[in-house]
């Protein structure tokens, strides 16, 4: 079972053998996919997949306000996706240090990973 954010990690007690002394093991399971290692071999994903898929987690998107079609996203501020689009001389978009997505953004995995 996966974790997702804000769900409590489950416990789960071996008891189907004891060890010699007699007390029963408590055997902890952690998912560290994307934590402290990147890649995961159990599901065949390789470290420039991983990279990619850390990434599109931590950038912020939303919906363009003067979007040609309802499915056109710029970055949180409101520049164009497409490098093409922007002024040559365009700063990056500033990064955002709060946890709380701003108001009408999402994660870029999630919406790209619905196409």
């Amino acid at each position: 079972q996966s974790c997702k954010p804000g769900r409590v990690l489950r416990v789960m007690a071996e008891s189907r053998r004891k060890p010699s002394d007699g007390n029963r093991r408590l055997v902890l399971h952690f998912d560290i996919n994307e934590t402290i290692m990147i890649g995961d071999p159990a599901s065949n994903v390789n470290l420039i997949t991983s990279l990619n898929r850390v990434i599109a987690k931590m950038a912020i998107v939303r919906r363009s306000l003067v979007a040609d079609d309802a499915g056109d996203y710029v970055w949180h501020d409101g520049s164009p996706l497409d490098v093409s689009k922007r002024r040559s001389d365009a700063e990056a978009p500033p990064l955002l240090d709060d946890f709380k997505l701003p108001i009408g953004c999402h994660r870029f995995f999630e919406v790209y990973r619905q196409r």
